[in-house]
């Protein structure tokens, strides 16, 4: 997949692919692996953010940890502003941290209990050698006031916050150093409704003014329809739809996504068109089944879905899906 524009991409990532070797465990014996993120490609250009959605367990987390080498890649190419990350070890690894940040879903999990606000955003500074004390203390009171918080709160611990006031916290802690690119890994889906609506206008206002580029993980289709500019829909370790997000929201191709829509209410009508619904859950990643991933739950399945593993194709300008009754 190319840049329609010409212009060159932040991230690239070329038929990525995490296995999880288990030998053995409570239920079978045996050398497959658990095929986490089985050849996954997609790239992200400068201040644009991407979606990445699907069902819980589809490999979508693992996928953002493994672009950041939090885990090891099985195969496959993360290329980082034209440099392939793979073979780079940890040492060559360390200054792209600097421009490589994560959000994670639980703030307060993601946060120190034991040290105030200011030493959890003076850290990033710490490990990186920038500024002098006096320096790292001005740069927390201006990270406090970009993410809505006061310079105040700096001295204070994790536990004396809410949920919202700790994700702005994570997020001003992930932006600290001026990053290119930030992973939200499920950055709202924690947060009551209300306040995930202001977490939202937050990134996309940092998004705005700092020129970031987003990797935006979410099972929430109408958070990253509001949020996201390109969409890639996962399931099973595999990309089977990827689009701009007017695209794809507009016309779906693949029963998956359709599927995914068809829970978005709509505020004309109650209730977003009807689109195809699905029924059980998301096989194990230990033993996929044969054929196309979805066909265990597809209502529109043929028999040759049950055999044949369906390529992503290009179905329109920059609208690429994996299904083959939709390939045209």
């Amino acid at each position: 997949m190319t840049d329609n524009l010409g212009k060159p991409n932040l991230l690239e990532v070329r038929n990525l692919k995490k296995h999880f070797s288990v030998k053995e465990n409570f239920t079978r014996n045996s050398d497959e692996p658990i095929r986490a993120v089985d050849g996954v490609s997609f790239h992200i250009k400068a201040g644009k953010t991407l979606g990445l959605v699907g069902e819980s367990g589809c490999g979508k987390s693992t996928a953002a940890r493994t672009i950041l080498r939090l885990v090891e890649p099985t195969s496959g190419e993360i290329l980082f502003k034209g440099e392939n990350l793979v073979p780079l070890s940890h040492k060559e690894m360390q200054p792209l941290r600097r421009e490589m940040q994560i959000i994670f879903q639980d703030p307060f999990a993601s946060l120190n209990p034991r040290k105030r606000v200011r030493h959890i955003l003076e850290e990033p500074f710490e490990i990186h050698n920038i500024g002098s004390p006096v320096d790292r203390k001005k740069q927390v009171e201006e990270l406090l006031n970009k993410v809505g918080l006061s310079p105040e709160h700096a001295d204070r611990f994790p536990h004396e916050f809410s949920g919202g006031q700790l994700q702005r916290i994570g997020i001003a802690r992930a932006i600290a150093l001026n990053p290119s690119l930030v992973i939200a890994d499920e950055p709202v889906s924690a947060l009551d409704v209300s306040i995930q609506a202001q977490v939202i206008n937050l990134l996309q206002t940092l998004r705005e003014n700092l020129n970031i580029s987003f990797l935006f993980i979410s099972h929430d289709m109408a958070v990253v329809e509001h949020f996201c500019d390109r969409v890639a829909v996962m399931y099973l370790g595999k990309i089977v739809e990827i689009a701009d997000s007017d695209q794809l929201y507009q016309n779906p191709r693949h029963p998956y996504t359709e599927a995914l829509l068809s829970v978005i209410p709509s505020i004309e009508s109650g209730q977003r068109k009807q689109h195809l619904l699905v029924k059980g859950d998301i096989p194990s990643a230990t033993n996929p089944p044969t054929g196309c991933a979805f066909h265990t739950r597809c209502p529109i399945k043929e028999k040759r879905c049950e055999t044949t593993v369906p390529e992503l194709k290009e179905v329109e300008p920059g609208h690429f899906v994996a299904c083959l009754l939709r390939e045209s």
